[in-house]
């Protein structure tokens, strides 16, 4: 039997998105040349990985027992891809993902390249939902992610960094534009922008789904900036982090707080295995950052 990496790569992304068509959008490539791939790893292993039917892709067994050894192979294998590349350089790579920058992220960053000088840090945006997949598949070391009230982490382990409190992202021109302040049911019946799939929507909007508040989704967003000319243009409204107000001060839009939601905690996510002398020189510095700059960046510790 002769397996190749890239078999397992397309293995774990049908697994994690349990769509063909979403894993293929993923790697890159069409759902037709990834159900080829498949189908030729389930040949040379003569084990059926998926159950395939017309609504969804569920994993076998065998499927779920393959999961985890080949994450483990892929990480490996990238483990010494980055060995590689940073090999007589001195530098160790330091790779950091996150959906959104807000000020406090980009002066952690700053301060990453400023004073850990043995480590060349890379940081990918994602959009809404994507940086966790990226993180368990590897293709970074840890994520600056927002989790709002009680997100499973399962395989993962996580420093909380800071808190926000939560306000409603509204056009200029918004019935609400001047309100000071709003409850959760006053906004009830608004529009909201949707950003990835119900998974995403709960953990980026923070919004409640009881029996007497369920959210209306409207116009689909990728990314803050997007979420952003939504609201302005009067399209949709959102629930966003207080430090957007200093993030992302625009005149056509408003920042109204809520008073009675659960708030936002930005944490540093990793793999949860043993961290390097990186990922904890990288922390450190992180804790000492956010304890700095916290007061003026419309922030709380954790």
């Amino acid at each position: 039997m002769d397996l190749t990496i890239q078999q397992l790569r397309y293995f774990l992304a049908v697994a994690e998105e349990r769509h063909f068509t979403r894993a293929a959008e993923r790697l890159v490539i069409t759902p037709s040349a990834l159900s080829q791939q498949i189908s030729s790893l389930e040949r040379r292993l003569r084990i059926d990985l998926f159950l395939r039917t017309s609504r969804q892709v569920d994993l076998t067994p065998a499927g779920a027992q393959l999961l985890p050894m080949a994450r483990r192979a892929v990480l490996a294998l990238e483990d010494i891809e980055a060995w590689r590349a940073d090999y007589g350089t001195g530098r160790a790579t330091f790779r950091i993902g996150a959906p959104i920058l807000t000020l406090t992220g980009s002066r952690i960053l700053a301060a990453a390249v400023r004073q850990l000088t043995d480590l060349q840090v890379q940081v990918e945006r994602f959009p809404f939902g994507e940086e966790l997949k990226a993180l368990r598949g590897g293709r970074i070391d840890a994520a600056l992610a927002p989790i709002i009230g009680e997100l499973s982490l399962s395989g993962f382990e996580s420093v909380p960094l800071w808190r926000e409190s939560r306000v409603l992202l509204v056009s200029s021109s918004h019935p609400f534009a001047e309100r000071t302040e709003l409850k959760l049911e006053e906004i009830s019946a608004e529009c909201f922008v949707a950003v990835g799939s119900a998974t995403d929507q709960a953990l980026w909007s923070g919004i409640p789904h009881a029996d007497d508040f369920v959210p209306r989704y409207g116009p689909r967003a990728s990314s803050m900036e997007e979420v952003l000319d939504l609201c302005a243009a009067g399209l949709a409204v959102h629930i966003v982090g207080a430090s957007a107000v200093v993030t992302y001060p625009r005149p056509d839009v408003r920042f109204i707080p809520i008073v009675d939601t659960y708030d936002l905690t930005c944490c540093l996510v990793r793999r949860a295995t043993p961290p390097t002398a990186a990922m904890k020189a990288f922390e450190e510095l992180a804790i000492e950052t956010v304890k700095a700059h916290a007061a003026a960046d419309h922030i709380s510790l954790p």
